[in-house]
């Protein structure tokens, strides 16, 4: 998201939807928000922890450091955090975060290598 600057003609704002698993961060919290910040990033959370592979409850045993970490990140970016417990909640809460990116982005996927004519 870095390479998309501001002053672009073509800029839009963007949204970066994460589940919040951590995997050996380089940048700091506050590292992370500037730059977040910076781009003009929105960043919404779908956290998913399970206590185990049986269970049917999600969250159940995240860190409440974990939440609050992940509420800030989502807040300080101007976006939303969701910590469904179950799997009717993931479902209500995935249909709300439509809704909010509906009423503000138009979702497209731009592949990096471009189509070629007539394939």
């Amino acid at each position: 998201m870095a390479q998309y600057k501001a002053d672009d003609p073509t800029y839009r704002r963007r949204a970066l939807l994460t589940d919040g698993d951590e995997r050996a961060s380089y940048y700091s919290f506050e590292d992370v928000v500037t730059l977040l910040r910076r781009l003009d990033v929105q960043v919404f959370v779908v956290c998913l922890k399970k206590e185990d592979e049986r269970g049917s409850q999600f969250n159940r045993s995240l860190a409440s450091g974990a939440t609050a970490l992940l509420s800030r990140l989502a807040s300080e970016t101007g976006g939303v955090a969701f910590f469904p417990k179950t799997v009717v909640d993931l479902n209500t809460e995935v249909q709300q975060l439509i809704a909010l990116l509906h009423q503000q982005y138009l979702i497209t996927y731009k592949p990096t290598n471009g189509l070629l004519a007539g394939k």
